[in-house]
């Protein structure tokens, strides 16, 4: 039974609702709904609460589903905390997805703890501490991992972005500095490319212009060049991450590694995949955005991204840099939803060295 003082703002919320019902609306209906969300009153929210306890504690799971997709939009577009509908969540037995588990708070992170000493849902808890941002976190997974007591204890933390350095201090693999991508106007591309790929032969993309000065607004990574153009591969890039290099002299084309084996081949597929290649051209945003507003394949729209958190429709894989064997940090994303000219669906991931600043690696996930 709801309050009596939730009885006035109850329409206003069931018509909210009513709109997550639709897993994937189109997008103006859902930066409405985030509009609403983000003016919500603390008495709003308050009674918007009470019904997504309800959904939680009755035990249907599209009620529950419903109630998470909440709170998913609440941790991105609000600050109100979450943390009393994400301990409600596990106590039912339900398994929030685990980034929104960044926004645990403290009774959240004592359910978690306590669920993991009685080895209740152990994969469950440990991905959800992942996301946890907290020294008291960070030292319990340095500890695991000098015991390597916990299998897939490193995947875990690439998963929430993070992994341990040589000190057992945390070192994050993203920036959440993130600007929006999308085509320029000029995105008519639809000539063949000339440049082939070094393992497959097919007729390469090419990222076009990529402001250098990104890396260092970013990452602090000074570049020779002013401007990067990057070319990938469509099909080499879904199976490995590709090394390339930024050779001197180069004038900002970045080529393939001189540490890969030019004579490597990638097993061709048994169906028939063709490419014609082409050149995207970015149009960046000019105001940055949430880091996480990509995190959901499922429910974000415009996947593309300087910056941010990568979208990983299934685990997390950063590559390690072929000179010095060091983890690489994310820097873009584009995907093919974005950009017409990219002929099969997938999200391309960008990584650059931190600590060599002209090697990068190109992978696909989708």
């Amino acid at each position: 039974m709801l309050p009596a003082s939730c009885l006035l703002p109850l329409k206003m919320i069931d018509a909210l609702l009513e709109i997550y019902k639709t897993y994937r609306p189109e997008e103006g209906v859902a930066q409405k709904r985030n509009e609403q969300l983000r003016s919500l009153s603390d008495e709003q929210f308050a009674c918007l609460q009470e019904v997504l306890l309800q959904h939680i504690q009755s035990g249907q799971e599209a009620q529950i589903a419903i109630a998470e997709d909440v709170v998913s939009d609440l941790v991105i577009h609000t600050s109100y905390s979450v943390d009393l509908l994400l301990r409600t969540m596990l106590q039912v037995g339900y398994a929030p997805l685990d980034h929104l588990f960044r926004a645990a708070g403290p009774h959240t992170k004592t359910e978690l703890l306590a669920m993991l000493e009685k080895e209740d849902r152990p994969e469950l808890v440990m991905g959800a501490l992942a996301w946890i941002d907290s020294e008291e976190i960070t030292a319990r997974f340095a500890h695991w991992k000098r015991g390597e007591t916990v299998a897939l204890l490193d995947l875990y933390m690439f998963n929430a972005g993070w992994e341990l350095d040589g000190n057992d201090q945390k070192r994050w693999l993203f920036t959440k500095s993130c600007f929006g991508l999308k085509a320029a106007s000029n995105q008519i591309e639809s000539s063949v490319s000339s440049i082939k790929c070094l393992w497959c032969d097919r007729p390469l993309y090419s990222l076009s212009d990529f402001p250098a000065t990104y890396l260092e607004k970013l990452f602090d990574l000074a570049s020779p060049v002013d401007n990067l153009s990057i070319p990938f591969c469509m099909y080499c890039t879904l199976f490995e991450p590709v090394p390339m290099t930024l050779k001197p002299g180069s004038e900002g084309k970045v080529d393939f590694s001189p540490r890969i084996a030019a004579g490597k081949r990638i097993e061709q597929p048994k169906y028939k995949l063709e490419t014609s290649g082409g050149t995207l051209h970015l149009q960046i945003a000019g105001s940055m955005r949430d880091c996480f507003s990509a995190v959901d394949s499922g429910r974000s729209y415009n996947l593309s991204q300087i910056g941010g958190f990568p979208t990983w429709p299934q685990d997390a894989n950063y590559p390690h840099c072929v000179e010095c064997g060091k983890t690489m940090v994310f820097f873009m994303q584009v995907e093919s939803m974005d950009f017409a000219v990219l002929q099969y669906e997938g999200v391309y991931h960008f990584f650059v060295c931190q600590g060599c600043s002209c090697e990068f690696a190109v992978q696909q996930s989708n």
